[in-house]
């Protein structure tokens, strides 16, 4: 599709763009240039941006076509988002769950149309999806160990501050995953916690360990920048663009000016009472799980909703939540599930207390979005599969009767498709080659999805 894709897709490739042109990690005094980026001073950018240089340089030293260098750059968070995947598969066989379920839960993860098109989009979101899933296998191994292994420890510590340099909402995840990790270890080894750290530290390959420090060191040294120097200078982590420019440079950034204008204009609407507004947001979440988008040469095109998979999403939205509960107190129960699910409640609730404290500061919704619970979906989903198939109890050709329904009213808009459908000419690229195919693709599925 046509650049610039919806979720920043510019903003991001602005930034890795910039950070071709200097050798530090880090943007200590930021041109008016960047301007239109926001503030993006004392590390304000992100890691992703830095892990992005490099394949950016090989790819305009092979070509300086735009269209192959943003390709390249998609192809590469593709690959985020299918690591990402595969660690998930192996979460749900770590804990236990059966392959057949894990591998159903991330079929129909697959299916809901905002994740192919996130996952297709140059954003910081696929890495982090990546490496909140490396997060989550990492502190299942911890619980699920009999001993203290210190190279799962570093390396649960440094997935956990990368992921917080990659993107700042993942921060309040790290810190409660280390809370809660380290409050488990000393519930289940107390006094002998220590000695048993020193015995793993003794048994441990000194140069990984040496290999781990030195990561460790340095992540702890961007850490700093990111979130430790502007808290001691703005008394803030995450400090407001004019606390670090003037408003007269930060109203060059797009989304600063929309906030900034909402403010101005706050007394000319009336707020939802919270009840009610947070009904609102979780249909708001719901209906963005079915996005697709693009950038035409008219401006941004959003896609229709397909009305068969569009109501079977929502439906299996909130049947899936009902399902959740119908089985909670089993899930809880259970120590090899605990992790999961306290972090993945843990993210909606912090998710939806920041967008409730937007919302009422400038009377207006204006930052929910529903590929923040992307890196958290496939828990809820095996949740929900686990617990429908126990519903059905042995009843194996109803189960098999089920799936099958559902995958036939997938091809009616799901995963790939809705986009494919939606898509015209002033969705791609100009080039006949691409318009071509994906017309032809569109011809061949038009027959059998209903518009």
């Amino acid at each position: 599709m046509r650049y610039p894709l919806l979720f920043d897709e510019s903003y991001h490739v602005g930034v890795i763009q910039e950070h071709i042109k200097q050798m530090l990690p880090i943007i200590g005094d930021q041109p008016t240039r960047l301007d239109e980026y926001g503030s993006v001073v004392y590390g304000h950018t992100s890691l992703y941006h830095l892990t992005m240089n490099l394949p950016y340089r090989l790819v305009a030293m092979v070509s300086d076509s735009h269209m192959l260098q943003i390709i390249f750059l998609r192809l590469i968070n593709i690959a985020y988002a299918t690591i990402g995947l595969i660690i998930f598969a192996k979460i749900f066989l770590l804990i236990g769950i059966k392959r057949i379920y894990g591998n159903i839960a991330l079929l129909i993860f697959t299916l809901v149309p905002i994740v192919p098109f996130v996952a297709a989009t140059i954003s910081y979101d696929n890495l982090i999806f990546m490496l909140t899933a490396a997060f989550m296998f990492q502190a299942a191994k911890i619980i699920q160990a009999k001993k203290i292994i210190l190279g799962w420890l570093y390396g649960f510590v440094i997935t956990g501050m990368f992921a917080s340099l990659v993107k700042y909402t993942f921060l309040p995840v790290f810190i409660f995953g280390v809370i809660y990790i380290a409050l488990f270890l000393r519930k289940k080894y107390q006094r002998a916690i220590f000695s048993l750290a020193n015995k793993s530290i003794d048994k441990s390959n000194k140069l990984l360990l040496a290999v781990a420090i030195v990561i460790f060191i340095t992540l702890a040294t961007l850490f700093t920048l990111r979130y430790i120097v502007p808290t001691v200078k703005y008394s803030s982590p995450l400090p407001k663009c004019h606390a670090v420019l003037s408003i007269e440079r930060c109203m060059n950034n797009g989304v600063y000016k929309y906030e900034y204008e909402a403010m101005q204009t706050k007394q000319e609407r009336q707020p939802e009472p919270v009840g009610l507004f947070v009904l609102t947001w979780l249909k708001t979440v719901v209906i963005q799980l079915d996005t697709s988008a693009a950038n035409t040469r008219k401006g941004i095109e959003i896609g229709r909703a397909l009305p068969v998979y569009n109501t079977v999403l929502i439906l299996s939205v909130y049947f899936g939540m009902a399902l959740i509960i119908y089985r909670w107190k089993e899930f809880t129960a259970k120590k090899s599930w605990q992790f999961l699910l306290y972090i993945s409640v843990f993210t909606v609730a912090y998710v939806a207390l920041f967008n409730i404290v937007s919302y009422y500061s400038v009377n207006l919704d204006i930052n929910t979005q529903a590929r923040y619970f992307l890196s958290i979906l496939p828990i809820f989903i095996v949740m929900s599969v686990m617990s429908l198939s126990k519903m059905l109890g042995r009843h194996r050709v109803i189960k098999v009767g089920v799936l099958t329904i559902f995958i036939l009213l997938a091809t009616q808009g799901g995963g790939i498709i809705k986009p494919i459908m939606n898509a015209n000419s002033g969705w791609f690229w100009e080039n006949n080659y691409i318009i071509n195919m994906n017309q032809n693709i569109k011809d061949l599925l038009a027959p059998v999805v209903n518009e």
